[in-house]
C-alpha cells in the first residue's frame, strides 16, 4: 500500500478497496452496542445520487450553499437509486455529525443515536442518508444506503460511519 495514504483512506479502505482510480463511491459502517455490551456491526456500499453528484461538482466552483454535515437514519429498505431523493427514506431522525472530516478525496462522517434518549426505540431501521440540511424532510439526498436492518432498544447506541470517496490521491 502506498505510504502518502492517510490513516483514514486506510481505515476505509476495507469497505471501499483499490484507491488507483476515481469513482465515487462510498460505504456505511453500522455499530449497534447492546445495554448488555455487546457490539453488532454491519457495511454496505453506498449509492451516490444525482443530486449528490451535482452537489460535488458545485463544490469545485463555489456554487454550492450547505454542505452534507447531516446523517439520517429511516426505515425505508428498498433499494436506493441515483434518482433518490430526501422524501424517500422514511426519515426517522437526523442528527448533524460529531466527526465530519475529509481527508484528500475522503468524506467521513459519524452520528451516533442512543434508544430511548432520541425517542427512536422499536423502530426499524433500514436507511442511513448523508444529507445537507438540518430539518426533516428538506434539502438534498447526497448518499444514500438500505441495508440497515436494526431495532434499537431503550439502551441501545446505533453509531453511523459513512465513508464517501470523490478520488484518488494517487492521480
Amino acid at each position: 500500500m502506498d505510504a502518502n495514504i492517510s490513516k483514514e483512506q486506510r481505515i476505509a479502505g476495507e469497505f471501499l478497496g483499490s484507491l488507483d482510480h476515481v469513482p465515487i463511491k462510498g460505504a456505511w459502517v453500522f455499530e449497534i452496542t447492546r445495554a448488555d455490551g455487546t457490539v453488532e456491526v454491519s457495511t454496505a456500499d453506498n449509492v451516490v445520487t444525482a443530486a449528490g453528484m451535482n452537489a460535488i461538482a458545485q463544490l469545485a466552483i463555489n456554487e454550492i450553499t450547505s454542505h452534507f454535515l447531516y446523517i439520517g437514519i429511516g426505515t425505508v429498505t428498498v433499494p436506493a437509486s441515483l434518482g433518490s431523493t430526501v422524501t424517500q427514506f422514511g426519515e426517522s431522525s437526523r442528527k448533524l455529525a460529531v466527526s465530519m472530516v475529509t481527508s484528500q478525496s475522503l468524506i467521513i462522517g459519524v452520528a451516533t443515536w442512543a434508544g430511548a434518549a432520541d425517542g427512536i426505540t422499536s423502530v426499524v431501521f433500514g436507511t442511513g442518508v448523508l444529507l445537507n440540511a438540518p430539518n426533516s424532510g428538506t434539502g438534498i439526498a447526497a448518499n444514500m444506503v438500505n441495508s440497515l436492518s436494526a431495532t434499537l432498544a431503550d439502551s441501545d447506541h446505533l453509531r453511523a460511519f459513512v465513508h464517501l470517496r470523490v478520488g484518488s490521491h494517487n492521480l
